[in-house]
C-alpha cells in the first residue's frame, strides 16, 4: 500500500480502506504474534526455592546431565490464535510452529542443536496464508551452552532467510526449551520461581520487552518407560511489549496475561520428557503516524507441547 500523494489521509478514511488494508494489518498481526510466541521463551533462569521436610525420589539437588554420548530428539508444536477488533470487524490469524529438533552433546556444557524438520504457517485473515520454505534452516546448527540446572545460553544461531525472519524469530528457539531445576533436592511441596525481563529482538528496527515470572511446583513422582520421573506444575505471568515500523507508521502492542502447564523430567539425568502449556494474553494494538492514532483491542491465545521422541 503506497502513501497517499496528497498528504496523510484522515483517520476516518483509514477505517474505510477496505480489503487491502485488512490484509496488510492481518499480515502484520501474523508476523507480530508468530514472533511473540517463540520470544515468550526469553527467560533468564534464576531460581529461588522453598523446601519441605518430606523426601521424594532424590535426596540431592537435581542436575541436568548431557554428555557427548547423548543425542536427544524432540518434537515441538506451538499454535496461536490472534483476534484483533478493527473498525471493519474482527481480524483473525492462526499460527503454527511444528519442529523436530536434535540436541547433541559435544564437550562438557557445550551442545549443538538443529532442525530435522520445520513447518511454519500463518493463516488469515480470510484466505491469506504464509508458509515459507524452511529447507535452508534444516541441519544447520545452533551452538548452545547448558548448565547443570538447565539454563541455556545461545552462543551462535544459523542465518535466517528473510521470508522466515518476517514471520518469526527463531533465534529464541531454545530460550525457554528446558525446565530450570532447583538448587536443592526435589521434595514434596517444593516450589521454585524464576523471573526476568528481556529486551532482545530479532530485527534491529523492532523493539521488544518481555517480563516473565514463572512458578514451578513439584506434583509428585511418575514412571515413564520404566524410568522414575518428576511431575512439575508451571504457572506464569507475562507482560509483552513490542513495536515495529510499517509503511510510514509505527505499530505497537502491549499484552498481559498468564499461562499454565506441566512438565515431566527424568530423575536420573534431568532430561525433559514432555512439557505442555497454554495461555491467554489481552491488550491493544496501536497504529500511529502522520499525527494520527488508532487503537484496536486484541486477544492472543496459544498452546505449546514439547515431547521427547
Amino acid at each position: 500500500m503506497k502513501p497517499a500523494s496528497r498528504g496523510p489521509a484522515p483517520l476516518c478514511t483509514l477505517a474505510r480502506r477496505g480489503r487491502a488494508s485488512q490484509l496488510m494489518r492481518g499480515r502484520y498481526a501474523a508476523t507480530l504474534f508468530s514472533h511473540l510466541l517463540p520470544t515468550m521463551r526469553l527467560i533468564a533462569l534464576g531460581v529461588l526455592t522453598c523446601l519441605s521436610s518430606v523426601t521424594a525420589i532424590s535426596a540431592q539437588a537435581p542436575r541436568l546431565r548431557l554428555t557427548a554420548a547423548d543425542s536427544l530428539i524432540y518434537r515441538e508444536v506451538s499454535r496461536g490464535h490472534v483476534t484483533i477488533q478493527m473498525p471493519q470487524g474482527p481480524l483473525e490469524v492462526r499460527t503454527l510452529h511444528d519442529a523436530r529438533i536434535a540436541i547433541v552433546g559435544m564437550l562438557p556444557g557445550q551442545v549443538k542443536a538443529w532442525y530435522r524438520s520445520l513447518v511454519l504457517r500463518n493463516e488469515g485473515p480470510g484466505p491469506t496464508v504464509q508458509a515459507p520454505d524452511t529447507k535452508d534452516m534444516l541441519q544447520v546448527p545452533f551452538e548452545l551452552e547448558i548448565t547443570g540446572n538447565g539454563a541455556v545460553t545461545v552462543r551462535k544461531t544459523p542465518p535466517m532467510p528473510d521470508a522466515i525472519a518476517a514471520m518469526t524469530d527463531l533465534t529464541h528457539q531454545f530460550d525457554d526449551f528446558l525446565i530450570p531445576l532447583p538448587p536443592l533436592p526435589i521434595t514434596a511441596g517444593i516450589t521454585w520461581i524464576d523471573s526476568a525481563t528481556s529486551t532482545a529482538s530479532g530485527r534491529p528496527e523492532n523493539s521488544y520487552r518481555g517480563t516473565f515470572v514463572r512458578r514451578f511446583t513439584y506434583r509428585g513422582d511418575t514412571t515413564i518407560a520404566g524410568n522414575p520421573a518428576w511431575r512439575i506444575g508451571i504457572a506464569s505471568r507475562v507482560i509483552l511489549e513490542a513495536s515495529s515500523p510499517l509503511q510510514g507508521m509505527t505499530v505497537a502492542t502491549i499484552l498481559t496475561g498468564a499461562d499454565t502447564g506441566s512438565a515431566v523430567i527424568r530423575a536420573a539425568d534431568g532430561h525433559l520428557l514432555r512439557r505442555d502449556k497454554s495461555g491467554s494474553l489481552k491488550g491493544v494494538l496501536k497504529m500511529t503516524g502522520n499525527g494520527q492514532s488508532m487503537d484496536a483491542p486484541q486477544v492472543f491465545t496459544y498452546e505449546s507441547t514439547i515431547q521427547k521422541q
